[in-house]
């Protein structure tokens, strides 16, 4: 046997129930995908043994394992080695430093943290790269209600369709129709209702991300709708008065 293989590095394996996540961490990891989040976000808080970021990117990597709850990091993430490794992290914290870390970010790190969000959108969207020259972009904007116990922070009392629960918040999505990627969603109040100012702050959320050309805009017919208005989606809710197919700007 040569003298190379002889000191050459024995391979570690790991066993993992996420296989594929394992490859696409891989990959995200090789072209960089984390950088914005990096060098964008800096919350001041003291490490111990994970920073602050690696502790966000491992709640990634639990939401893309399927968690619902951070709780959910103990069962999934924090046990798989091989899915950490693969997403460039040295392990996984537990679950309550992972809380503490998200009850200890500021006002301006979760600004941050949307800028960093924002600039991975406009890099690997795919609803960015619509050809607006061949079809129009259809969004679909709704409501959604999410039931909480009125002991959490910001649940109030207000109407959550058939939910048993009275009290929560409610979060308001912007989706690309065809293929379903979420171009802009935000929690909001559990005492908004639908309604054409809530369509309209949803659409500017959106266009302020996706840059829309001149071109993707248009006259509005619609009735009832101002001279200035123009239709930039395809699917509001019919329940708004002259929106039947259109969002009015």
């Amino acid at each position: 046997m040569s003298q190379h293989n002889m000191s050459a590095t024995p391979q570690k394996w790991y066993d993992s129930g996420h296989a594929s996540r394992c490859v696409l961490g891989k990959y995200l990891r090789q072209i960089g995908f984390f950088e914005p989040l990096e060098k964008r976000v800096h919350m001041e808080q003291k490490v111990l043994k994970y920073t602050p970021v690696q502790k966000l990117e491992m709640l990634l990597v639990g939401m893309l394992a399927g968690i619902k709850a951070v709780s959910h990091t103990a069962t999934t993430v924090r046990v798989d080695a091989a899915l950490t490794a693969a997403f460039g992290l040295p392990g996984c914290a537990d679950q309550s430093v992972l809380a503490d870390t998200l009850d200890a970010a500021s006002e301006a790190d979760v600004a941050d943290l949307a800028a960093a969000i924002a600039e991975l959108f406009a890099q690997y969207s795919q609803t960015r790269q619509h050809a607006f020259e061949q079809d129009l972009l259809v969004l679909d904007v709704d409501l959604s209600p999410l039931p909480a116990s009125k002991q959490a922070q910001g649940s109030e009392r207000g109407y959550l369709g058939r939910s048993c629960s009275k009290t929560g918040r409610k979060l308001v999505r912007v989706r690309e129709a065809t293929t379903g990627e979420i171009v802009w969603q935000a929690v909001i109040s559990a005492r908004s209702v639908e309604s054409l100012p809530l369509l309209q702050e949803a659409i500017q959320a959106a266009e302020a991300l996706l840059a829309w050309p001149e071109t993707a805009r248009r006259p509005c017919a619609s009735e009832g709708a101002p001279s200035s208005a123009w239709i930039v989606v395809g699917a509001a809710r019919p329940s708004l008065p002259g929106c039947s197919r259109e969002a009015i700007k």
